[in-house]
């Protein structure tokens, strides 16, 4: 059964959604029957390490005081220490998020999965992930050749990979993420709590023709 996810690294709730995913299929009997494909999604393509805080951005772009700003951030850091996710949002650095989606696509079609490690940098390592220094630790430490990941970088490729991933969401409806497509049917929208996300999962599989 297919599965197609849309997914932002500077998107909290994307890493809740993740780890909210994860505990879904591991209670799902049929998992190693899915197909599942993450997708690229930038949710401020113009991002740039500005030396701006994420409570000022978020006070600046929501009309709210930073007081405001910073308690939003702090229930976020909650939700998240529920499954496992160290939120340090003080040493975030709003960076952009495209070369980091072109390395996870290339990663993942070589059998490696860097999405976590993309996640921890940005929201608990306060690491640039625009950076390509950034990015090659975070490849190396998910064990993939040094050598390979600064070729890839320089390269340019999976450009219009992640492009095509952009406009599918667009072509969908997609405003925000994290968004999970189950059987090309069910949305799945946000980071909804694993007890939703495991029964969209069994609903779709149920109508799956020959899923015996």
């Amino acid at each position: 059964m297919r599965i197609d996810i849309w997914s932002d690294f500077a998107c909290p709730f994307c890493f809740i959604g993740k780890k909210h995913w994860d505990l879904a299929v591991s209670k799902f009997p049929h998992r190693e029957r899915l197909d599942v494909r993450w997708h690229s999604f930038e949710l401020d393509p113009q991002a740039r390490n500005k030396g701006q805080t994420v409570t000022q951005m978020l006070a600046q772009k929501y009309r709210m005081t930073e007081a405001k700003a910073r308690q939003m951030n702090e229930g976020v850091a909650q939700q998240g220490a529920r499954v496992g996710i160290a939120f340090d949002f003080d040493r975030v650095i709003l960076a952009n998020t495209f070369d980091a989606h072109r390395l996870a696509l290339w990663a993942q079609e070589h059998g490696r999965d860097l999405r976590e490690g993309l996640f921890r940098a940005y929201f608990s390592e306060g690491l640039d992930v625009s950076d390509a220094e950034v990015l090659v630790r975070i490849a190396v430490a998910g064990k993939v050749e040094e050598a390979l990941v600064r070729t890839f970088l320089r390269s340019g490729e999976y450009t219009d990979r992640v492009r095509a991933d952009e406009a599918q969401a667009q072509e969908f409806g997609l405003s925000g993420v994290p968004a999970f497509v189950i059987a090309q049917k069910y949305l799945v929208s946000g980071a909804q709590p694993p007890e939703a996300m495991l029964e969209a999962l069994n609903t779709a599989w149920e109508e799956q023709p020959g899923k015996a």
